[in-house]
């Protein structure tokens, strides 16, 4: 035998052996023994034989009453059938209804075709294989499990000895192109030797998202969970504000600003209550921010100076409610009399990278870099964004738990906002097309592999809508009497004057300039002794 002869077993991995010509399979030793393996795989899959389901059931039918009797059982079915879609029909569900029908027949075709039989060739041909030096055995991963999803496929695989999940991670590409999909694929480590891989087949967030309304008679809690937009799995993306940070990066015209007008609208019945009050700063004078003055207890957008002055009052309010509550609690629960503050950064290179005076950029990346330090236990939330994701803009980028990362230009910068091995991971914010904005991928503090997102979306009427109804009717914060902030401009080191060197007695002075008044000095002697 001279190729590979046979590229699945009743395991759904590859038992070969290394012969002289290539791969070869073993021959079983009885002929008995491949038709009790299938039989026990049936008792333990009963799912497999779906397919032969309607052809069993109507057999039996057919051996107990006739043909009269399956005639009448195939007419029932018809006209329920038809009842089911008539009525989907009017409810304008036949979206679901094709879902519900269909997804059967869709998971058997992925789980016993796609994932069964074809899945330990595939996984050859892409080298994701080991062999067992010992036996001489080649092994792929084992598919233990298919989930359909919204977007595509959640596949289960129980990894080899001697397999990582790292070499999973780098076929990542062939592997899609192999399962017939362009989209990315993501690998994740669920346990130790088990991975599971999303494969996507179609874009779930394609269609804009409608804004999700805010909950009427809502704890605090879900201060820790914020509706903001859609996941590709189908369920509604939730964002940490009460105990976190939030950082979003993102080129112009990738939907910074539909995350930003969604978090405002999930913080709303909030907003108005006094629980959250939210200090903006809108370097691009108040291009983004300007619809939304009413909802802010403070605002800045045209002095540099008075926002450098805003960021650091919030400081200084936050090292004054760290003292207020020490000894009481180590995370402040937000109510009317300590609201939960929320600093809202639009265009952050505006103020660090990009400005002009030195001074005030020092002082912004200061008080940065206190709120985002210590700002979570005493009920301080800082939501910054920017175009710019490099060190020099987004210093203090890594000390935010809530990442997002919107389309890009370059894979190195998802890395930047994510971190390490995000693009690799699958969170291919660079290829994001500009006709889907507010779609990219987020990793929060409990997660450690990205989702793909998209926020919901809000126009200039719901805009002002939100506005009308959720504008604040709480005094603004009483800030309390500190010193400021010192000033952290680098002062100029006193300049010291170098000491004179002593010359040496043999080194030459003939090269040395001298003044007229030392040339004075000089002659005096020489004259008076001619004299």
């Amino acid at each position: 035998m001279s190729l590979i002869t046979r590229s699945t077993s009743l395991h759904g991995w590859q038992h070969l052996e290394l012969g002289r010509s290539g791969y070869t399979q073993t021959t079983p030793a009885r002929l008995g023994v491949p038709v009790l393996r299938w039989l026990w795989f049936v008792a333990r899959h009963p799912s497999v034989i779906l397919p032969l389901l309607p052809v069993l059931v109507a057999s039996a039918v057919l051996l107990v009453v006739g043909l009269r009797g399956l005639a009448w059982m195939v007419a029932g079915l018809t006209c329920l059938s038809a009842g089911m879609v008539a009525a989907a029909a009017h409810r304008g569900q036949l979206h679901h209804l094709r879902i519900a029908l269909l997804s059967p027949w869709r998971w058997w075709w992925a789980r016993w075709v796609v994932y069964g039989w074809l899945w330990p060739r595939l996984a050859l041909q892409c080298r994701l294989s080991v062999q067992d030096h010992a036996s001489g055995e080649i092994r792929t991963p084992t598919v233990t499990g298919v989930r359909l999803t919204a977007a595509g496929e959640h596949v289960q695989l129980r990894l080899p000895i001697g397999m990582s999940p790292e070499e999973v991670t780098r076929k990542a590409e062939l592997l899609a192109h192999a399962l017939g999909t362009t989209r990315p694929l993501r690998v994740r480590v669920e346990s130790a030797g088990q991975v599971s891989m999303l494969v996507q087949r179609r874009d779930p967030l394609a269609a804009t998202v409608a804004p999700i309304p805010p909950a009427p008679s809502a704890g605090v809690e879900l201060l820790r969970a914020v509706p903001i937009g859609k996941t590709e799995a189908g369920q509604t993306w939730q964002v940490p504000v009460w105990g976190s940070h939030i950082f979003c990066g993102g080129l112009t015209g990738s939907g910074k600003g539909s995350i930003l007008w969604s978090l405002l609208h999930g913080m709303a019945p909030f907003i108005r209550d006094g629980i959250v009050q939210v200090w903006a700063v809108d370097p691009k004078g108040g291009m983004e921010l300007e619809q939304g003055a009413s909802l802010f207890t403070r605002f800045e957008r045209d002095d540099l100076e008075a926002m450098a002055t805003l960021l650091e009052d919030a400081a200084a309010a936050m090292d004054a409610r760290c003292r207020q509550v020490r000894g009481h609690t180590r995370l402040v629960t937000p109510t009317k009399e300590m609201p939960l503050v929320v600093v809202i950064m639009d265009e952050l290179a505006s103020l660090t990278s990009l400005c002009l005076d030195r001074k005030i950029g020092i002082r912004v990346e200061r008080a940065l870099g206190l709120l985002a330090t210590k700002g979570r236990a005493p009920g301080f939330c800082l939501v910054a964004f920017s175009q710019e994701v490099s060190k020099e803009t987004a210093r203090w980028r890594d000390l935010f738990p809530t990442k997002i990362a919107l389309r890009l230009a370059k894979g190195i910068e998802v890395d930047m906002v994510l971190g390490d091995g995000a693009w690799q991971a699958g969170a291919h914010a660079g290829i994001i097309s500009p006709q889907v904005p507010g779609s990219g991928y987020a990793l929060e503090e409990t997660t450690s592999t990205p989702i793909a997102v998209r926020a919901s979306w809000l126009d200039d009427h719901a805009i002002e809508s939100l506005v009308t109804t959720y504008a604040p009717q709480q005094m603004p914060l009483e800030l309390p009497e500190l010193e400021p902030l010192p000033d952290q401009a680098p002062q100029p080191a006193p300049v010291q004057q170098p000491k004179p060197r002593k010359r040496s007695p043999r080194q030459s002075t003939r090269d040395k300039a001298l003044t007229l008044p030392e040339q004075q000095q000089v002659d005096r002697p020489l004259a008076a002794q001619s004299s």
